[in-house]
Order: structure tokens, then sequence, then C-alpha cells
């Protein structure tokens, strides 16, 4: 997902043909973990498939601009200091006036 919103970027990215941008992201995620044919055909199929499922779902969301991902941070609980990594962080976008 982080390949496919680097080229989205938000909201707007999600009008348009998304096929073309989910299909690469697809390709480079199994090339990243090194699967081989047959299996990696399968595997973007697989990714690709998700992948068109999931943005649906963001389509039904207020306007939105990705701001930032794959970000490490820091947090303190009840005093312990926990290490994460933001999958992504939205910033919202006033809806347009019609």
């Amino acid at each position: 997902m982080k390949e496919l919103w680097s080229e989205l970027k938000g909201s707007e990215g999600l009008h348009g043909d998304c096929g073309p941008a989910i299909e690469r992201a697809a390709a480079v995620a199994v090339r990243e973990a090194k699967i081989e044919e047959p299996f990696a055909g399968l595997e973007r199929k697989r990714l690709a498939k998700l992948a068109r499922e999931w943005l649906e779902v963001e389509r039904s969301r207020p306007p939105f601009e990705v701001v930032a991902m794959e970000e490490k941070r820091k947090l303190a609980v009840a005093g312990l200091e926990l290490n994460g990594r933001i999958d992504r962080m939205t910033n919202s976008k006033p809806a347009a006036t019609r």
C-alpha cells in the first residue's frame, strides 16, 4: 500500500483509473518479497484484488491527502516506551464548494 499511496497521494487520486497503479504496486510488493513464478503471478493477482477492495472503502471517506507513510514513532504508555511504525497518516481536506 505504501507504493500505491506514493502514487495516488490521497482521495483525489482515487477518481481516475487506479488499475495501472494497483498493478505496479502489486508487482513491486511481489518483487520485494522475492516470490518466484508461478506463485508470483498468483500473489500479484491476490494483492491487486485486496487493493481494489480496500480502495472502495477509501472512496467513501471524506477528502484527504496522505502526509506520511511508514513513519517510525516512539510512544510512552504507563511508563513503558514502545517503538512503532505508523502505516499511513492523512490530513482531511475541506470539502469542495458546489
